[in-house]
């Protein structure tokens, strides 16, 4: 009786968002791949790769803008020291207490802290072993696709979850932080958004089939962040997983009652990932 072909549900919309992103002046295929997986549709591993090396590139470009000594073939201990005199004279008034744990965090991120320096604690330097642009960019390089792909769907499910911690987060956090920043530099700051409306996100999240979707640039941004990270994080070491998270609480904790905050509310957040899960996903 012939052969009947059934196409995945997903193809036409992935049609759509590829003629949409080709049809937008000098676009590429590269591109287009960027579009499918902020949106929710993993493109092929090998495209995917590409997608989320650009992301790490850009990132570390805006974390290294104005600070070439972290890009040039310096030795570790000098990077941390420039670093260092570099965020000090950013953050003049920071007591030591607030400064150092936050620097060395920033140091580990950025891959400056040297193994044998009896000033950073082991959890920083195990941070930097896991999380440093260095050693993202070889994972990223090396997985195995179909892992990397694996890796992406479970970074979609874990942001639904995630979105209401991070916008309290900026709410609490960020935000103080931006414009007491600008107020500094003697911005205006009238113009700012007194908060983010959790609902109004949670909205632009939808699940389709097996699939969460998402129309909202920077929670796909979040999404492709997400799986850079889940590539190296050992989630099955819950000892060291509990020990970054006590050591950032503590970071955070030092920083909010520096700047005249309430450390109980965002390390609220911090602990209250279940109150998320009571928020439920449209149907696309």
């Amino acid at each position: 009786m012939g052969t009947e072909w059934l196409w995945e549900a997903e193809c036409l919309p992935r049609a759509v968002l590829i003629g949409r992103a080709l049809a937008i002046g000098n676009r590429s295929f590269k591109y287009a791949a960027k579009v499918l997986a902020e949106t929710g549709y993993a493109p092929v591993a090998s495209r995917l790769r590409t997608v989320l090396l650009d992301c790490l590139a850009a990132y570390k470009q805006l974390m290294t803008v104005r600070q070439t000594y972290l890009t040039e073939n310096y030795p570790r201990a000098e990077k941390r020291k420039r670093l260092t005199k570099h965020m000090r004279r950013k953050m003049p008034d920071m007591p030591d207490l607030v400064f150092e744990p936050l620097t060395a965090c920033i140091g580990a991120l950025l891959g400056v802290i040297s193994p044998n320096d009896p000033n950073a604690p082991d959890g920083v330097k195990q941070l930097q072993q896991f999380l440093s642009f260095p050693v993202l960019q070889k994972r990223l390089e090396t997985i195995d696709g179909a892992v990397l792909l694996r890796k992406y769907e479970e970074a979609g499910r874990v942001v639904p979850k995630f979105v209401p911690v991070m916008v309290g987060v900026f709410n609490w956090f960020l935000l103080p932080l931006l414009r007491q920043q600008l107020q500094k530099e003697g911005h205006e700051t009238s113009t700012l958004p007194t908060s983010i409306d959790l609902e109004a996100v949670l909205e632009n999240i939808q699940q389709e089939g097996e699939h969460i979707l998402t129309s909202n640039l920077a929670i796909g941004k979040l999404r492709l962040y997400f799986t850079i990270a889940l590539t190296v994080i050992p989630a099955e070491d819950t000892t060291l997983l509990t020990q970054w998270y006590m050591m950032f609480r503590d970071v955070l904790s030092r920083l909010l009652d520096h700047m005249g905050l309430s450390p109980e509310l965002i390390i609220s957040f911090l602990e209250s990932g279940e109150t998320s899960s009571a928020h439920s996903l449209p149907s696309a």
